[in-house]
């Protein structure tokens, strides 16, 4: 074989953050929702009176773009919601990204919970002989209470009913403020 190097371009970073001292906070703002669709809570701003939580997460995702990403950006929360899995409603889970968004995060207050991320296969499908993290379409993660999980919100993915109740908090972020160079500069407010 002749092979001398390979690259793994644009890779997807997934992040996740251990914040304990968030549970009882975010399951106390849990409690209080009383109004659901399905396995979603119908408003999409869970976290409009809870400003401590939303100051707390969003220093935490700052501090991870910044640290891990290098990115140095003000974000705000633009939308929040809370989910619930069981065993009534899991059929109801499908691979989505979030289009209005920047980066998205998932906050668990359970212990077992799951998550798929999948990428857009080819148009031919050539299987491989085992997946990798470079030949595989579809990526399994397993959190536990107080990970906060952090995706550029473009990534497809889907809840995983696991066979226990999964109960979280859903965020999307956009930038505050200018973005971009030249002639696609942005201010965001």
């Amino acid at each position: 074989m002749s092979v001398v190097g390979r690259n793994a371009i644009f890779p997807t970073v997934v992040g996740v953050c251990r914040r304990k001292d968030l549970i009882d906070p975010i399951k106390e703002a849990f409690a209080k929702c009383d109004d659901w669709q399905g396995m979603k809570s119908t408003t999409n701003y869970a976290l409009q009176n809870e400003t401590k939580l939303q100051k707390d997460l969003v220093q935490e995702i700052k501090e991870y773009l910044s640290h891990v990403l290098h990115l140095n950006q003000n974000i705000k929360i633009t939308t929040s919601w809370w989910t619930k899995v069981n065993d009534k409603n899991y059929w109801d889970l499908h691979y989505h990204n979030h289009p209005n968004s920047w980066f998205s995060a998932v906050f668990y207050f359970e212990d077992n919970c799951e998550i798929d991320f999948a990428r857009e296969e080819s148009s031919i499908s050539v299987i491989p002989e085992f997946c990798t993290e470079l030949t595989s379409t579809v990526f399994n993660m397993e959190l536990n209470a107080g990970d906060l999980l952090i995706f550029p919100s473009g990534v497809l993915h889907k809840a995983k009913f696991a066979g226990t109740n999964r109960h979280s908090l859903a965020i999307n972020f956009m930038p505050v403020g200018l973005v971009g160079e030249g002639h696609s500069e942005c201010v965001y407010g």
